[in-house]
């Protein structure tokens, strides 16, 4: 049986859904790096590719790639991180895809955060480091984490840990971070577009933690589930569905 996952992105804080150009779709991970196993002239390479173990790993896994370019720079007391790539005066415009808690811990796109809603009523997923692509932020430490997209509704976003202060660059279409799904199903996704609806119950998802501080997960699933908004979300996005 599958097993149906509808994904968008979340939106900015001040309405505009440029958010749903600049997001790429969500890819299946285990073609993307067949061409890149096949392609390279060292066979023992190639083979990695017909290892049963590596293709387990890799099944119901997809790339979650950059929604634009970044230039991540400090200055030379490295005690601010700036945007190089961003003309004087616009900054403010790109302060919905970068937000830096402190000088070591950086999170981006959260303009873009992945929104992920299953059909059934549990599936369990992870974010891991992209590790079969070479990347300006492949040497950065990656923030993982995990929660079941059948009982919560919250923006994913891409984080990392540079304690060496280290200035790097984020190119549109870069791969970031893998989602892999925990089931022995194979996972089908749709993707929806995230309407206001969609966004209030995102919302409320976040807030939730700042008023319930220190919730653990099941904690979250069980006000989720107790306020019956999965029921108001699919119906939402069913109705956009057939649109």
């Amino acid at each position: 049986m599958a097993q149906n996952v509808y994904y968008g992105f979340n939106r900015l804080d001040d309405g505009r859904k440029i958010t749903e150009l600049l997001s790429m779709d969500l890819e299946p991970l285990l073609p993307d790096v067949k061409k890149q196993l096949i392609l390279n002239e060292d066979p023992a390479v190639k083979s990695v590719y017909r290892c049963y173990a590596t293709h387990e790993e890799m099944r119901n896994t997809f790339i979650y790639r950059a929604p634009m370019d970044l230039d991540i720079e400090y200055n030379d007391d490295k005690t601010e991180v700036t945007l190089g790539n961003v003309d004087y005066g616009q900054e403010h415009q790109y302060k919905p895809f970068f937000y830096v808690d402190s000088i070591n811990l950086m999170q981006f796109f959260a303009g873009c955060g992945l929104l992920l809603i299953a059909e059934q009523k549990s599936l369990p997923f992870s974010i891991h480091p992209a590790n079969y692509h070479k990347t300006g932020v492949s040497g950065l430490t990656m923030i993982k984490g995990s929660f079941d997209c059948g009982k919560w509704y919250r923006p994913i976003n891409f984080s990392v840990i540079n304690t060496e202060h280290v200035n790097f660059s984020i190119k549109r279409g870069d791969p970031l971070f893998y989602v892999k799904f925990h089931t022995d199903d194979n996972v089908c996704l749709h993707r929806v577009h995230t309407t206001d609806k969609m966004q209030e119950i995102c919302q409320s998802s976040v807030d939730f933690k700042i008023y319930a501080q220190k919730s653990p997960l099941k904690k979250l699933y069980q006000a989720f589930s107790s306020s019956k908004m999965k029921s108001v979300l699919m119906r939402e996005i069913k109705a956009e569905k057939t649109k």
